[in-house]
């Protein structure tokens, strides 16, 4: 019995003493602390639906204020492309199926600034046209608070694609709305 329990002392003060170190300092202003600790899944199921919701309500800006400042910035035509992307989503929303829920990564440079990004897929069935979205969008970046936000949106025909796999767009992720007709 006291073998059992020093062996189980022991795993647990491994695991203690093992663990990798977070610091979470620097982390202010609009950033809070929780926000590392978010629900990925949620957050990006979140920004999908009011994706959608802009889209379907042809709502320009409320579509536009889902993306970050800095994705504004750098695509000086994302008022046309928010015109395009109307133009091509087609039909009421009937359904859609995110696969799963994002992929996440999340890194810090040597100042200590940090930043968080969300890159997910969804198929959204409506009742004309089925399609396909890849969105990344950052969560957190300490450095750059106005990186926060839809960076970019890729919209595409379901039949344009690989059916097997998820849609990620073209891996280039250029900032704003990019609808794919090819």
């Amino acid at each position: 019995m006291k073998r059992i329990f020093l062996f189980l002392l022991l795993a647990a003060l491994s695991l203690c003493f093992t663990s990798c170190y977070f610091s979470l300092t620097g982390l202010t202003g609009p950033h809070k602390l929780e926000r590392f600790f978010d629900n990925d899944a949620q957050v990006a199921e979140d920004t999908l639906e009011k994706l959608l919701s802009a889209i379907e309500n042809k709502d320009e800006a409320g579509l536009k204020e889902l993306f970050s400042q800095k994705a504004i910035a750098e695509d000086p035509d994302l008022d046309e492309s928010i015109l395009r992307l109307f133009d091509f989503f087609q039909g009421e929303i009937l359904s859609y199926d995110d696969w799963g829920g994002p992929f996440s990564g999340m890194s810090r440079n040597g100042d200590g600034n940090s930043y968080k990004y969300l890159e997910s897929t969804c198929d959204v069935e409506t009742s004309k046209q089925n399609y396909r979205f890849a969105v990344q969008q950052f969560t957190i970046d300490t450095a750059n608070p106005d990186n926060i936000g839809i960076s970019s949106l890729y919209v595409i025909l379901f039949e344009d694609t690989d059916e097997q796999y998820a849609y990620l767009g073209d891996g280039e992720w250029a900032p704003g709305i990019n609808v794919v007709t090819e």
